[in-house]
């Protein structure tokens, strides 16, 4: 049995290339673990880390909206590179 396994293809997908996706979803790994060690102590001590979930659910957010504006914009200025013809040459 054949399976194709491709490292680059769903990071290409996003507009990154293999290690930019590897760092950025580390980073996501990183906010998700320490929230969740946070939620599992707010369960037990309803005080500590009132907004911690929230804060961490925001935080990805925003990470990815950025990260899907970057990506749009490069893929506008490639497009805008890609359709510039130069009729003086």
């Amino acid at each position: 049995m054949y399976m194709s396994i491709s490292l680059t293809k769903h990071p290409n997908k996003n507009g990154m290339g293999y290690f930019q996706h590897l760092f950025f979803s580390l980073k996501f790994f990183a906010y998700l673990f320490i929230a969740a060690i946070k939620a599992l102590i707010h369960a037990f001590l309803p005080f500590l880390f009132d907004t911690s979930t929230t804060d961490a659910i925001k935080q990805i957010n925003k990470c990815m909206k950025d990260q899907h504006s970057k990506n749009n914009q490069q893929n506008n200025q490639q497009n805008n590179q890609q359709s510039t013809y130069n009729f003086a040459g």
